[in-house]
């Protein structure tokens, strides 16, 4: 079965009115379509961030096929980085 990324991202502005890109979070799916991994991965992000509906956290949305499982990365805030 295809693996799928899905970054929750948000766009925050600065005091200046400057645009910021956020990640709010990576969420990684076993799904067999798009739209399947896209419901599993909301479902993910809103019981991972305690939130009933996933745009409360973030404002847009990336699926991509995985070409690496997360599987040996550990996933912190969003932010991935290499397990020990």
């Amino acid at each position: 079965m295809p693996r799928f990324r899905v970054t929750f991202r948000k766009t925050v502005y600065d005091a200046t009115g400057h645009a910021h890109d956020i990640c709010q979070r990576i969420v990684e799916v076993e799904a067999g379509d798009c739209g399947s991994a896209r419901d599993a991965a909301i479902a993910c992000f809103c019981d991972r961030e305690r939130i009933t509906h996933w745009l409360n956290h973030a404002d847009r949305m990336e699926i991509a096929l995985a070409e690496q499982s997360l599987a040996d990365r550990a996933v912190v805030d969003g932010r991935t980085r290499r397990a020990a």
